[in-house]
C-alpha cells in the first residue's frame, strides 16, 4: 500500500495496532483510531485499509465531494469501510464517534454493518445530522467482484485480506478460488512494483475490467 502511494507522490502514515484478537474485532478498532486521527490532523483524511493499493491521486476528484463523509456502497446497497474520505467537519467527528460507540456496544458486529446501520438510521430520520456521499467504484474496486461494475479508471484497489483471515480448511491444503485470486493478484502487483513497471499493472486492470 505504502509502496504504491509513494510512487504517485501520496504521503501516507500507517499504524500498527495490537490485535483485539479476531477479524471482526480488529475491524472494530478502526472507528477508534479514526476518531483520534481527526482530532489530531486538519484538512480531510483518507483511509484505506493495508491491503489496498493506489493507482492514480484520488484527491483531485475528492477534494469535489461536499459532505462529512464519503464510503463505497457495493450494488448501492452495502456499505464497504475500506475506503473512507474524511472531511474536517463537526459532523464528520461526531458520526465517527457514534460509529466507535456502537462498535463497543457491538462487539460481535462487523465494524461496516454498524456503520451502515447508522447511516441508514440517521437518512431516515426527519432531520438527518450527517452529509454522507457515495464513493465510486473506482475508489474500492475489488479485483475481480463483478459487482464494481463499469470504470474507466480505477484509483484504488483493495486486495481482500479478509479472505485470508476466514479461509477454511480443506483437505490436502487446497485453498478455495477466491483465496487464490486473491493470492495471484497479489503476486502480480508485488511482482510489476518490484520490477518498477507500473504502466504493466494499470494496462493489466483495464483487462481485469472486460
Amino acid at each position: 500500500m505504502a509502496h504504491s502511494a509513494e510512487r504517485i507522490g501520496l504521503k501516507v502514515s500507517a499504524t500498527a495496532v495490537p490485535s483485539a484478537g479476531s477479524w471482526v474485532l480488529n475491524a472494530g478498532l478502526k472507528p477508534g483510531f479514526l476518531l483520534q486521527e481527526r482530532a489530531r490532523l486538519r484538512g480531510p483524511l483518507l483511509y484505506v485499509d493495508v491491503d489496498a493499493v493506489f493507482h492514480r491521486n484520488p484527491w483531485p476528484e475528492l477534494r469535489k465531494l461536499e459532505c462529512d463523509i464519503a464510503v463505497y456502497y457495493e450494488g448501492d446497497e452495502r456499505l464497504i469501510s475500506a475506503t473512507i474520505l474524511i472531511n474536517d467537519t463537526p459532523g464528520a467527528a461526531q458520526l465517527i464517534e457514534r460509529w466507535r460507540e456502537g462498535c463497543l456496544a457491538k462487539p460481535d458486529v462487523w465494524d461496516q454493518v454498524v456503520l451502515e446501520e447508522i447511516i441508514t438510521e440517521d437518512a431516515a430520520s426527519t432531520k438527518p445530522q450527517f452529509k454522507v456521499a457515495k464513493l465510486p467504484a473506482a475508489f474500492c474496486w475489488i479485483f475481480d467482484r463483478l459487482e464494481n461494475g463499469s470504470v474507466g479508471e480505477v484509483f484504488i484497489e483493495q486486495l481482500q485480506a479478509s479472505r485470508e483471515a476466514t479461509k477454511r480448511k480443506r483437505w490436502f491444503g487446497r485453498i478455495g478460488k477466491r483465496l487464490k485470486r486473491r493470492r495471484d493478484r497479489v503476486e502480480e502487483i508485488e511482482r510489476v512494483l518490484k520490477d518498477d513497471n507500473w504502466g504493466t499493472l494499470r494496462t493489466s486492470l483495464q483487462q481485469d475490467q472486460t
